[in-house]
Formats: C-alpha cells, structure tokens, sequence
C-alpha cells in the first residue's frame, strides 16, 4: 500500500474517472501506457517553467523530497516507505540531516 496526501488523493480520484477497473491509470495523451522514456521532454519542459537548475530529473525532485521531509520532521521510517527503500539506505546517504538536530531534540524532552 502507498500512502497518498490529501492532494494526491483527489488528484488520483479525478484521474480514475472514466476508466475502467483495469485500465491504466496514468496514461500518454494518446491513451498509450508510459513507456521508459516518453517523460524526458515533458520533464525538460516542466524544469524550465519550474525555474529548476538544468538537468533536474525525477532523482533530483526524489532526493529533495527526502532532505525536506526528515528536516521537516517526517519519521524517518514513513520517508522510507513513501520513498520504497530502506531505513538503512535513508540513514546512510541522509544521516547528516537526522542527527544535526539531535541537541534541539534533547533539549525539547526532560532529559539531563
């Protein structure tokens, strides 16, 4: 199962309509399922009207929602299943960003 925001989840239920129980639910203009790589222009185009750096790709937009959501305060176990990995893989490439905090943290509880 895949945990959706609120946003998602009416973006999803607008997207459903119309099609049927086995259809895809993400599809080309043209009706065609995705294929590997019919979103790099779309995503070259979305880059620039975004104003992000040149060479942004799904990767970029996939580690910056990670380093958002442990800074934001999003538990480090939900960030690895939003994400389909592991705590470990999380911990090993972002463990700079779980434990800068590590003093406010201590501060905040009744802890010497």
């Amino acid at each position: 199962a895949v945990t959706l925001s609120d946003a998602a989840v009416r973006l999803f239920d607008k997207l459903r309509k119309g099609k049927l129980p086995g259809g895809y639910l993400l599809t080309r203009d043209d009706g065609l399922p995705w294929q590997h790589s019919d979103q790099d222009k779309l995503m070259r185009e979305a880059v620039k009207k975004a104003r992000l750096p040149h060479g942004t790709v799904f990767y970029t937009l996939r580690h910056t929602f990670i380093a958002n959501a442990l800074s934001g305060g999003v538990d480090i176990h939900a960030v690895a299943k939003l994400c389909g990995t592991s705590v470990h893989m999380i911990e090993l490439h972002y463990g700079k960003l779980l434990h800068s905090d590590a003093r406010d943290k201590l501060n905040r509880i009744s802890f010497v």
